[in-house]
């Protein structure tokens, strides 16, 4: 089909582009921004800025110690024994873990952003050394949500453990409840680590 344009005198045929396609695919954005090295490299320093301060600094002065109780409570499952550790640290060191527990919710984007660059990375490293780098953006990778599960998983558990210390969370399916949650986010994190290392060894043993 021809359009004929009349404009001043003068006649101009207009043939439409038939078949234009949209370059869009679902989570293209998504893995542009966070495949982009800048994302990895800044999610990265912020994610070993923010473990530093939290492993080797907060927790030590929560418990006067090494802050391995506080490692302790996250995997507690005795509602006793989880009381017992908060007694343990006393008032100071209950008032500097609620002060700075805000820390542990921006650790958990951090590494979001950061595993989700990893995987990225990852995923795109299996598909050049098997040759299928054209079908890389077709299907979005299910896998990537992971990361996202983690950090969720993470701000509920700090959330509860807010409501814990606060005697909010007092009976013992509420805390039970807390423990799954800390053990499946635990859980999460090392199947992603998990699948890094595999991808690594797999990528490695091509070249």
């Amino acid at each position: 089909m021809t359009l004929t344009l009349i404009t001043q005198g003068h006649t101009t045929d207009f043939k439409p582009k038939i078949g234009l396609q949209c370059n869009y695919r679902p989570g293209t954005l998504f893995l542009e921004f966070f495949g982009h090295p800048v994302t990895l490299i800044i999610s990265t320093l912020l994610t070993l800025l923010l473990s530093s301060i939290v492993f080797f600094v907060i927790y030590p002065n929560v418990d006067s110690t090494s802050g391995f109780s506080v490692l302790q409570l996250q995997l507690s499952f005795d509602v006793l024994h989880a009381q017992r550790i908060v007694a343990a640290w006393g008032d100071q060191g209950l008032y500097y873990y609620v002060k700075w527990l805000f820390t542990g919710y921006l650790l958990a984007i951090a590494y979001w952003v950061m595993l989700t660059a990893l995987l990225i990375r990852a995923r795109f490293i299996r598909y050049l050394s098997t040759n299928q780098q054209q079908s890389f953006h077709k299907t979005f990778p299910w896998i990537l949500l992971l990361p996202a599960l983690a950090a969720s998983l993470d701000i509920i558990e700090n959330s509860l453990h807010l409501c814990f210390l606060s005697n909010q969370l007092t009976s013992e399916i509420g805390f039970q409840v807390l423990c799954l949650t800390s053990a499946a986010k635990w859980i999460t994190l090392t199947a992603i680590l998990a699948y890094l290392v595999s991808s690594n060894s797999a990528s490695t043993s091509s070249d």
